[in-house]
């Protein structure tokens, strides 16, 4: 197990305390980190955030990011959104600083336990929060203990302390900016960037089985719609269905002239 995956004792800043901010410094915090927030709004804007955390050994540094919270900074933790061209971020690379976030430290907590928990993580432009609810009751319906949050319901972070024996379904962002941070197993950033998530016009959902893939157009009730890219199986399933509807409707065309 890295050292980056034992909390206890890190130095953790966190930037921003909105909903992932306050799970993550939480959970921190509980496992025994020197856990540091920062967010650009001042204490009175943030009262009731402070407040959901009171009683729990954290320090903040509010109405900016000053990059001297990088002194002695063993890990620096994004909360959804944040920029990654912040200057505090910047630095923090600089430096050889980690970055992470809540869901990096999740997926380090799953790893680690000596039953590893599954995790099934779902993203897309549309679709995912039905598509996550979704595939979260199937696993329960298959008998799986199971977890379901992410951009829906709780942030998993906040639930990682029971996370065992079972299958987590996580979906990703809605609507907006955010930023991915991918880390390898030894706590390396192998990619790094900030992405818009945005919605398509006709509300297209795609799916993968494995490595196979299929492309639904939900308008609001899902069906499956042939689109080049996916798997030869589909894709001929698809076009036969779609040619045979179209043969039909042709000849019931004929039969009303008639």
């Amino acid at each position: 197990m890295s050292q980056a995956h034992e909390l206890a004792n890190q130095r953790i800043v966190v930037l921003g305390l909105a909903r992932q901010g306050i799970a993550l410094a939480r959970f921190l915090a509980e496992q025994g980190a020197q856990v540091t927030v920062s967010d650009v709004k001042t204490e009175d804007q943030l009262a009731e955030a402070i407040q959901s955390l009171d009683g729990l050994s954290i320090q903040y540094v509010l109405g900016g990011h000053p990059v001297e919270l990088l002194d002695g900074c063993d890990r620096l933790c994004l909360s959804g959104g944040v920029p990654v061209d912040l200057p505090i971020v910047v630095e923090a690379q600089k430096r050889g600083i980690e970055l992470a976030n809540d869901a990096q430290i999740l997926v380090e907590q799953c790893e680690k336990r000596a039953q590893r928990v599954p995790i099934i993580g779902i993203t897309g432009s549309a679709g995912k929060t039905t598509t996550t609810a979704l595939t979260g009751e199937m696993l329960k319906a298959a008998g799986f203990k199971t977890w379901v949050g992410g951009n829906i319901g709780n942030p998993l972070i906040a639930d990682a302390s029971i996370q065992a024996g079972g299958l987590m379904v996580i979906t990703g962002k809605g609507y907006g900016m955010t930023n991915i941070i991918a880390l390898d197993r030894a706590g390396a950033v192998i990619l790094e960037k900030t992405v818009a998530v945005e919605g398509p016009g006709d509300d297209v959902v795609v799916v993968y089985r494995g490595v196979d893939r299929a492309t639904y157009s939900c308008l609001p009730d899902c069906e499956q719609r042939f689109t080049l890219g996916d798997s030869d199986k589909y894709f001929e399933s698809t076009s036969g269905q779609v040619s045979s509807r179209d043969s039909l409707a042709r000849g019931q065309g004929i039969e009303t002239k008639k």
